[in-house]
């Protein structure tokens, strides 16, 4: 159980680092922005983020970090 949190606290350290250069907002923008769209996908990135959505309201942003 030990090496089992340690090799989960290494990955997200790892990827906590990478996330922290990303520029969310840019992100975050340009993926609502899309499902808004015209474009043939903008109709899945909309129901992929409604259930995100509906999952973090279900059971909180803890399990998403």
């Amino acid at each position: 159980m030990m090496a089992r949190r340690a090799i989960n606290f290494a990955v997200s350290s790892l990827f906590l680092r990478k996330f922290h250069r990303m520029n969310l907002k840019k992100i975050s923008s340009d993926v609502y922005d899309l499902a808004e769209s015209t474009d043939p996908i903008a109709p899945l990135v909309k129901e992929a983020l409604d259930v995100i959505d509906c999952s973090l309201d279900s059971h909180g942003w803890e399990l998403a970090l």
